[in-house]
């Protein structure tokens, strides 16, 4: 009789060819919840300046302070929010060393993009039939109820 080869974990009794697909439904659902914490859509301002930021290639700060009428301090908040997550640079004007150019990254590019295809930003599920939405939601609900079983 062969003898079955098991992962490397001597106490488990995953087959090593089931593990490569635990591991790989690791990884999608880890890429899922990645994208449903961090989507684009959380932050409405932070939208709006990366929308104009693609339009315009660069606004400077005061700029946009006064475009939406927010204070310099609510402003600086945002962009550095955005420049921490890479959305975009900050950069010195060489004709104004006080003035503060904003430009979107390639990050920051992409991520716009996202915003500005609102009915994809909407639904998030658009690329699923009815049916695949049900069986998803059981398998889901499904594993939920597996993980946190007592």
């Amino acid at each position: 009789m062969k003898q079955q080869k098991l992962n490397s974990n001597e106490n488990s009794q995953i087959p090593w060819w089931e593990e490569n697909e635990t591991e790989e439904l690791s990884q999608l659902l880890g890429k899922c919840g990645h994208f449903l914490f961090h989507r684009p859509e959380r932050g409405r301002m932070q939208e709006k300046i990366l929308n104009i930021l693609i339009q315009q290639e660069s606004i400077t700060q005061k700029e946009l302070q006064e475009k939406f009428s927010i204070k310099s301090g609510s402003i600086s908040e945002i962009v550095t929010k955005l420049e921490e997550r890479g959305l975009l640079i900050r950069e010195r004007d060489v004709n104004d060393k006080r003035c503060v150019i904003l430009k979107a990254t390639e990050k920051g590019r992409e991520t716009a993009k996202i915003f500005l295809n609102k009915e994809k930003g909407k639904n998030l599920y658009a690329v699923l039939t009815k049916t695949e939405k049900e069986t998803l939601k059981q398998l889901l609900k499904k594993l939920v109820d597996h993980w946190y079983a007592p």
